[in-house]
């Protein structure tokens, strides 16, 4: 989190037209993931067209998540494997994805990198109203559907599928599973969203940063707070100071007293190590587990049994039921 040297010029840039992503583009990429809900499970892993399911991918990423979202080889995950797939941009740091009331057409999905959700004064005051990480997606159209209600900016060096709003409705449209999916991705944004806002407008500049610090290592990493250890916050303090609504100045104060109170510590700009969990989570007044279960939607979702596998089981039921 290094030091803001001031917003930079940024320039909306055509999408960087690309072959289909692979499971090795995004470790190279050297963000962490965020919580498998969509995308994930959509990405082709081999450009020939092999399929490689929502598990074989967790376990790819070290199996930091259960599996989640839609049955892997449903035709749902494969329609969303093809609108991902043909639809996918690479941006720079600093690049504008969508302006506050432009025309919007698209819905995002975040693949590698972490976006932010941001709207401004016409003073040019700015705050971060979400950080959208891999796994996670946006809308931003505002309730015209026609024009964006936000700022989308690349905080990082980001791959993204951005598919057309109304291919997107269609196929949302005739997928139950997919509006399930949706359905508890939109409740996790406005639990995180609403928790940080309670504090922002109640609470002491501590209890802000240790919130926020606390839901961004629980997406993150996808694991137990008490089980982060340490994670990468690739935010410059500005950024961090947006995503508060506090100065930067603020921000390093803050930091500051917490690393000298033995509360979490800060190594080369971003790496955060959490050194007093307990301590943390009362600034930030917070229950861990239940912060994680309320940000962190885990929908499991069972395709449906070949002939074969029901034979199997009725079979297995008998052997019970005779035992």
């Amino acid at each position: 989190m290094g030091k803001s040297k001031g917003r930079r010029d940024r320039l909306l840039v055509r999408p960087v037209s690309g072959a289909m992503l692979r499971v090795l583009e995004l470790r190279k990429a050297g963000n962490r993931c965020g919580l498998c809900t969509l995308p994930l499970h959509f990405i082709d892993s081999d450009p020939q067209g092999a399929h490689m399911s929502s598990l074989e991918l967790v376990a790819g990423r070290q199996a930091r998540f259960a599996s989640s979202g839609l049955p892997a080889g449903s035709t749902v995950a494969r329609q969303m494997s093809q609108l991902v797939s043909a639809h996918l941009q690479r941006h720079q740091s600093g690049v504008l994805l969508r302006t506050e009331g432009e025309e919007n057409g698209s819905v995002y999905i975040a693949l590698a990198g972490w976006l932010g959700v941001s709207r401004s004064t016409l003073d040019g005051n700015r705050l971060i109203n979400d950080v959208i990480l891999p796994g996670d997606m946006i809308d931003p159209a505002s309730a015209n559907a026609q024009t964006s209600a936000v700022e989308i900016e690349a905080l990082t060096n980001v791959t993204c599928a951005a598919i057309p709003r109304a291919k997107w409705v269609r196929v949302v449209n005739q997928s139950p599973e997919l509006r399930e999916v949706v359905h508890q991705e939109s409740g996790a944004t406005l639990t995180r969203m609403s928790g940080r806002m309670l504090r922002m407008g109640k609470s002491d500049a501590e209890s802000i940063i240790a919130y926020a610090l606390c839901e961004l290592a629980l997406r993150s990493t996808g694991r137990a707070l008490e089980e982060v250890g340490s994670f990468q916050l690739p935010l410059t303090q500005q950024q961090l100071g947006d995503f508060c609504g506090l100065s930067s100045v603020h921000i390093c104060r803050t930091l500051r007293r917490l690393r000298r109170n033995g509360v979490l510590d800060v190594c080369n700009h971003v790496d955060v190590t959490l050194q007093d969990v307990d301590a943390l989570a009362e600034i930030a007044q917070i229950d861990p587990e239940s912060l994680r279960a309320e940000i962190m939607p885990r929908i499991i979702l069972t395709p449906p049994l070949s002939h074969g596998q029901k034979q199997r089981r009725q079979g297995a039921g008998l052997a019970r039921s005779t035992a």
